[in-house]
């Protein structure tokens, strides 16, 4: 064996370090997402709120744009950041597949084995659940703001604010 060589171990302690930071940059963006909707669905409940004391004035259309620019900022910041965990993700996998593939021809055990059998057992156990997809709650979120700030401005414009 050449003495430079690692051994299949280290190699594996070395993926394992990959596949910790694609999981902690997968879980940033995921927080990245949390916090910026968390934000724009404060700002708009707050112009929201100010429609109480505009008395149907025109600044009700300034606080419809507002309210729906802020949903479309909503809709690309989750777009983005779900693209970002998503590649993030698909790199820890490819890690993890390697550690399999080392784990596996070294020690008798696959790391991919354990994790897809885990994986079926929770599939079947959720049921219908499991085809819904986090993201488009995220999304729905940020398109009900603009549908507020269109309702907003279509009140507006009937005079019913």
């Amino acid at each position: 064996m050449d003495k430079n060589a690692i051994s299949p171990a280290d190699h594996i302690k070395t993926l394992i370090e990959f596949y910790k930071d694609n999981v902690a940059y997968q879980r940033h963006h995921e927080e990245i997402r949390f916090k910026g909707s968390q934000l724009i669905i404060a700002l708009a409940a707050a112009l929201i709120a100010t429609l109480k004391f505009t008395n149907g004035s025109a600044t009700n259309y300034a606080n419809a744009t507002f309210v729906v620019l802020l949903g479309c900022l909503g809709v690309a910041q989750v777009l983005k950041h779900t693209e970002r965990a998503d590649r993030h993700a698909s790199i820890a996998r490819a890690y993890r597949k390697s550690i399999s593939d080392l784990s596996s021809a070294s020690f008798g055990k696959s790391v991919e084995d354990i994790h897809d059998i885990a994986a079926h057992d929770h599939k079947r156990k959720a049921g219908r659940v499991y085809r819904l997809r986090a993201r488009w709650f995220w999304l729905s979120m940020h398109i009900a703001i603009i549908g507020i700030g269109l309702m907003i401005a279509i009140l507006q414009c009937a005079g019913k604010l």
